[in-house]
């Protein structure tokens, strides 16, 4: 189902780029997406496969976390990864 959802986020306009990645000492993951604005985030949301995964997240998950944040910078010494500003 990531790999679904993953997909109608990069089709979306307004999408920016994706992060992900993983704790297996402590059972976590996290998938990072970057928008252009709220309302391309909003369209993520009511996506039917977002919707279908939002219903049956119990199925997979222990539980959750959605932090929506603005990037208001953006810098590094060249490490490759999405373009946000």
């Amino acid at each position: 189902m990531d790999q679904i959802i993953a997909e109608a986020a990069r089709a979306l306009p307004g999408y920016r780029g994706e992060e992900a990645w993983e704790d297996t000492a402590r059972g976590l993951f996290a998938n990072v997406y970057y928008w252009d604005t709220l309302e391309a985030l909003e369209m993520l949301i009511q996506h039917p496969a977002h919707r279908q995964a939002k219903a049956a997240q119990a199925q997979w998950l222990d539980g959750y976390r959605v932090v929506i944040a603005q990037v208001l910078r953006e810098y590094g010494d060249g490490l490759p990864g999405p373009s946000l500003l």
